[in-house]
């Protein structure tokens, strides 16, 4: 029984789902669906997708591919929003196997399918089938946007290759494809991971607009590369504008004084935090003791040892 959605015409059933896909209730969905196909009412494709998507938004893979099935069944023929709806819900689970499978079914592929496919493969870390994607899409009639170069990077990024992220990101301006805070911090995470800190300050400076996460991953870069000072640039409260550094921007900083001998720096970013009613983590307390230790101050890595909260 439908419940109060007994007396629900078809514009209602959709209408419904809608909301109870925004609310990521999507057993209640299927639940809708179910009623709604034993009392023989009419489900359009609209509903379908919808249907498809709440499964996806709430990481339900299987189920977003079983009603994709079920299309089939009821001898409806899916649309693109269909396919790119199951691809995505492959890609929020990092079934990155099943998206491509889905992907090369898929008739008349168009841009968002290929951007979900090429994201899981991302996330997976699928550089291999991330770059035969990228390459695929050069070969059709459909042009890369902001979100495709974004997961090419992110993929080369997990693969710690930072030529070819930088490559690609030369790419987007060769090519005039508008760049995004999340392309920016691909880019920089790549270079991060492939030592190369310089270059990550200079993607920072070039950003349109401020990411912690991005900033974050160039005080790590710093921190690897025994570049304190420029850890503790990156923490002035001017760069972060109306956003504040937190306990992961602190780490990293703090490592990078441990790592360049600057026990009095790491113990004064240790009480900012505390200052700043911040409080610190473990990570944030074990580089700064191990600072401390490296340069012999003894007493102070004890304090610091007794400060530290119990885990």
């Amino acid at each position: 029984d439908m419940g109060p959605h007994a007396e629900l015409d078809a514009y209602g059933l959709s209408r419904s789902i809608s909301g109870l896909r925004n609310q990521g209730r999507w057993r209640e969905v299927l639940d809708l669906l179910d009623a709604s196909h034993a009392k023989a009412l009419e489900i359009d494709l609209v509903i379908w997708n919808r249907s498809m998507s709440a499964c996806a938004r709430a990481g339900q893979w299987l189920h977003s591919l079983g009603l994709l099935h079920t299309l089939h069944q009821c001898s409806m023929r899916p649309n693109a929003i269909s396919w790119s709806t199951a691809i995505t819900a492959c890609e929020k689970a990092g079934r990155w196997q099943h998206a491509l499978s889905l992907l090369f079914a898929m008739p008349g592929r168009d841009l968002v399918a290929y951007n979900a496919a090429l994201s899981a493969c991302a996330r997976c870390g699928e550089v291999v089938q991330a770059d035969r994607l990228f390459v695929e899409l050069q070969e059709t009639s459909l042009a890369p946007s902001v979100v495709t170069y974004g997961a090419a990077i992110t993929a080369q990024a997990k693969a710690r290759r930072w030529e070819r992220a930088l490559a690609l990101f030369q790419s987007m301006y060769e090519e005039s494809v508008e760049t995004s805070v999340q392309v920016f911090g691909a880019a920089i995470d790549a270079c991060s991971r492939g030592e190369q800190w310089q270059r990550c300050l200079v993607l920072l400076a070039s950003m349109p607009e401020f990411s912690s996460v991005a900033c974050n991953a160039a005080i790590s870069s710093c921190s690897e590369a025994s570049q304190w000072e420029w850890a503790l640039n990156l923490l002035r409260p001017s760069f972060w504008h109306d956003q504040k550094p937190g306990t992961v921007s602190y780490g990293a900083a703090i490592s990078a004084c441990e790592r360049g001998m600057q026990w009095q720096q790491a113990v004064q970013l240790l009480e900012e935090l505390v200052t700043q009613d911040i409080s610190p983590d473990v990570v944030c307390y074990s580089s700064a003791i191990s600072a401390c230790a490296a340069c012999k101050k003894w007493q102070e890595a004890l304090a610091l040892l007794h400060a530290m909260p119990c885990t």
